[in-house]
């Protein structure tokens, strides 16, 4: 399955790349491998992530990362919507 990368999505994610490697660059490849390995998941098996309130957004979490990817399954395509830092949610 095709995936598209919305444009906040990406800027989600190449924040992250950038914030780790200015601190620990094999710290930021591994991050860089682990979502770009989790996207690849999740396009061969969308029903992964769990459902969210937002139909027919679901999220996927890494919680090595403190991260959550969330994500639209559309017809033959994935659409990442973002990537979310679970300490910088808003808690309850």
């Amino acid at each position: 399955m095709d995936v598209i990368w919305s444009s906040e999505a990406k800027a989600d994610f190449y924040e992250g790349v950038l914030w780790l490697d200015a601190r620990n660059p094999e710290a930021a490849d591994r991050f860089e491998h682990d979502v770009q390995k989790s996207v690849a998941i999740l396009s061969l098996h969308p029903g992964l992530g769990r459902p969210t309130t937002t139909e027919g957004v679901r999220i996927f979490s890494l919680p090595k990362w403190h991260r959550r990817i969330a994500y639209q399954h559309l017809g033959n395509f994935l659409l990442i919507t973002n990537i979310r830092d679970t300490r910088q949610e808003a808690k309850d």
